[in-house]
């Protein structure tokens, strides 16, 4: 992100892993933390599937915010 000229007063970093519902937990945070941006990481995918279950709903269910997946 600094690289891309975000300064780092403005970057969040938020890592949710106690939560049985990762996707939702991190569109709540998102929601009541007002973020503009997600970026999120894919795993677990196959050439069948290009993003994760996490990401993907992520993907699918963000509204109001930009989401972008890395990896």
């Amino acid at each position: 992100m600094a690289r891309a000229g975000v300064k780092a007063s403005q970057v969040r970093t938020k890592s949710i892993s106690d939560s049985t519902d990762v996707s939702s937990s991190l569109l709540e945070a998102a929601k009541d933390g007002g973020y503009q941006t997600l970026i999120v990481g894919r795993c677990n995918h196959t050439a069948r599937h290009l993003l994760g279950s996490v990401s993907g709903k992520i993907v699918n269910q963000a509204s109001g915010t930009a989401v972008t997946v890395v990896g």
